[in-house]
């Protein structure tokens, strides 16, 4: 996961948890709370979820300035990017590498 600042605070701040993180970037404050829920009651052992405004400076490290989402590992690896807001792509990932189904 590349470095960067959201509101003068590192990322990794945000990345506490020993957990996989489900980081929803977008710019409408709301991006991501119906995934958000989804993931909260499927996987919360697993996956902590948060949403990070989507600002120019933070389009500019990822090089694009639409919304997606990213699946950090533990080891703070991006695990995969996506752009669709599902938890289907997420419970395969987690099936294939964790056995989780």
């Amino acid at each position: 996961m590349p470095y960067f600042l959201i509101d003068g605070e590192s990322i990794y701040a945000k990345l506490h948890q020993p957990k996989f993180h489900w980081l929803v970037f977008s710019a409408a404050p709301s991006g991501g709370q119906a995934v958000k829920a989804d993931l909260e009651s499927q996987y919360c052992e697993f996956v902590e979820c948060d949403t990070v405004s989507l600002n120019p400076h933070v389009g500019e490290v990822f090089g694009s300035n639409k919304s997606f989402q990213v699946l950090l590992r533990p080891d703070n690896h991006i695990g995969f990017l996506c752009t669709e807001s599902s938890v289907d792509r997420l419970g395969v990932y987690l099936s294939e590498f964790i056995g989780h189904s």
